[in-house]
């Protein structure tokens, strides 16, 4: 027996319903990730408006792939997958899983990078505070003695 996979070895029975179903996920896979890359060249063009777009991508993405992983073993590798082929399929599916990951972790990271946050109208993306030299004057000055020096802090509080 040889350690060496033979990639022409058939993972499903030939004309079975595992093969055309597997055969039109593939084909629809490589659509959907075709248009996904082409929607975050949108996204990025756009900006903040369509970070929901990509938040909605990587949430399929990172749920859909490995929804169709389990269902494509148990309902059709169980059923019509050939005998000695197991190899060859979990190899085909490491190498799917690490196109799937690799897809999946940059639309999470490209979600939530700060090119799709709303930013206010100094530019800064919304939700940032900012102490301006003036609120820090005026606490200052509410702490201060009657001397006008502020009190001692203990060392723990420094």
């Amino acid at each position: 027996m040889s350690t060496e996979l033979d990639p022409t070895v058939r993972i499903f029975k030939q004309g079975s319903r595992a093969e055309r179903i597997s055969h039109r996920v593939v084909a629809i896979s490589i659509v959907l990730f075709v248009a996904t890359l082409a929607l975050c060249v949108v996204a990025i063009a756009k900006g903040p408006s369509w970070g929901p777009v990509v938040a909605a991508l990587a949430f399929f993405w990172g749920v859909g792939a490995p929804a169709w992983f389990w269902y494509e073993f148990f309902f059709l590798y169980r059923e019509d997958g050939e005998k000695g082929s197991f190899e060859l399929y979990k190899h085909g599916h490491q190498v799917s899983i690490a196109i799937w990951a690799g897809l999946a972790v940059s639309l999470a990271a490209l979600a939530s990078s700060d090119s799709f946050k709303e930013t206010d109208r100094s530019g800064k993306p919304a939700g940032t505070a900012e102490r301006t030299v003036q609120s820090v004057t005026s606490q200052d000055a509410r702490h201060a003695g009657p001397s006008g020096a502020r009190p001692a802090r203990p060392a723990a509080v420094r």
